[in-house]
């Protein structure tokens, strides 16, 4: 059994695999607008894009982080959500593996993957 560690070693190699392919996608896609204007302009949107990505997810994880804090408090002071934070973290994993299947998932990715989405 992996231990926590290794597990979130893998999941950002994942994440990372990923990522890098979505970048070099996008910087495929800004080398080819930006011809007229030179590649600096390519490299340097494919750099903000990447800060405002990693921005984007840090200040999430930051919130995530600050809400698992928060509820851990609560569980010290309130025995009974103690008691059933196995049932809560279920609920959570069961209503995220639903949005998976859900038809609204295939919209929102419809639309994101578009090309005319902006």
């Amino acid at each position: 059994m992996p231990t926590q560690a290794e597990y979130e070693a893998l999941r950002q190699a994942r994440q990372r695999q990923q990522t890098d392919a979505f970048l070099q996608l996008y910087h495929r896609v800004a080398q080819s607008k930006a011809r007229a204007r030179g590649s600096l302009m390519a490299s340097l949107g494919t750099a903000l894009f990447k800060v405002g990505y990693f921005v984007t997810w840090a200040g999430f994880g930051l919130v995530a982080y600050g809400v698992g804090r928060g509820l851990d408090a609560l569980a010290m002071r309130w025995p009974a959500l103690a008691m059933e934070h196995g049932v809560l973290i279920g609920a959570a994993l069961t209503v995220a593996g639903a949005y998976q299947v859900m038809p609204l998932k295939s919209a929102c990715l419809t639309h994101c993957r578009s090309h005319s989405a902006s």
